[in-house]
């Protein structure tokens, strides 16, 4: 099946194994995850010392370009290796380079963890991983940092040093740039690595639950999840048994007998069941690109799909 998680799905894998082990359904990249990628691209070329000029020119008018003309390029720090992929071996502990196969593919080994910073400037004396988010108002760093010092354990190990600093350059709507930093001991990267063992193999054993199962039962798989934030960009929602009971729940619900104390939870699943409908039209597009035509399924003169 591959490795469980990532570097950027290990808050996720942590808070909730069973995600790793669901079906996964990946749909095309969302404006925001677009926009993210389109800034990162900008602040890449800012960082290799290209002149603002340079990195806007190949930009469509939208969003995104908008967003990196309002960004201070003054305060984007110069130098270091770019877009550097990582993988720790979590049987072993060791870390190091990858040469990706294509946007997020890795020539990974058995027991290792992938994952790729913006980031890493090995100094004589210091080395210091960075990692670009564009966030909106509900942004929590919180969220970023397993991510983070991952990085910064693979960093780490592979210069052969004891310390490492990381940063979040956080870049708001309005094109202004914060940093939140933090500094690791060689204790601190005993304990991620401690930590990204224990994700692994909670992990591992969901998903080997799910092939026993499976090998026993024609039923679905349910396993015990656990939802929150993390649940925001999971591929696995839409066989959740979480979401999914919250959605049957939700459809079936009277209006007359939602109660004050309710509203909160059927927004949320509202947000989700929205986020399921996105992820189906996608899936409904590829397989219609794919065959052509779908039974029961018509396109308009716009090539917008409709139920025939």
């Amino acid at each position: 099946m591959g490795a469980p998680f990532s570097a950027s799905s290990l808050a996720r894998a942590r808070a909730c194994p069973a995600s790793t082990a669901l079906p996964h359904v990946e749909g095309e990249s969302s404006p925001d995850a677009a926009r993210g990628t389109a800034v990162h691209a900008f602040l890449e070329g800012i960082e290799k010392g290209e002149a603002r000029a340079d990195p806007l020119a190949g930009m469509s008018e939208g969003e995104a370009k908008t967003l990196c003309e309002k960004i201070d390029v003054r305060l984007v720090p110069m130098g270091g290796q770019t877009e550097l992929a990582m993988a720790f071996d979590v049987v072993t502990g060791a870390c190091r380079r990858l040469y990706p196969l294509g946007h997020r593919r890795y020539d990974t080994r058995p027991n290792e963890v992938p994952g790729t910073t913006d980031v890493v400037r090995f100094d004589p004396t210091r080395v210091v991983v960075r990692d670009w988010k564009t966030v909106r108002w509900d942004f929590d760093v919180a969220t970023a940092r397993p991510q983070l010092e991952f990085y910064g354990l693979c960093a780490a190990r592979i210069a052969g040093v004891e310390a490492v600093d990381v940063e979040i350059g956080i870049i708001t709507d309005d094109g202004v740039i914060g940093f939140e930093r933090w500094s690791l001991d060689w204790e601190d990267l005993a304990r991620i690595s401690a930590e990204v063992r224990r994700s692994w193999d909670k992990a591992g054993a969901a998903r080997a639950a799910r092939v026993a199962h499976e090998a026993e039962s024609l039923a679905p798989w349910t396993p015990d999840v656990k939802e929150g934030g993390h649940c925001r960009y999971c591929p696995a929602i839409l066989a959740c048994p979480a979401k999914r009971a919250a959605l049957a729940m939700a459809l079936h619900l009277d209006v007359a007998t939602i109660t004050p104390d309710d509203a909160g939870q059927m927004l949320a699943v509202a947000g989700e069941a929205s986020k399921a409908a996105d992820r189906i039209r996608e899936a409904v597009k590829a397989l219609h690109a794919h065959y052509g035509s779908l039974p029961g399924v018509r396109a308009n003169k716009l090539g917008h799909l409709r139920v025939a």
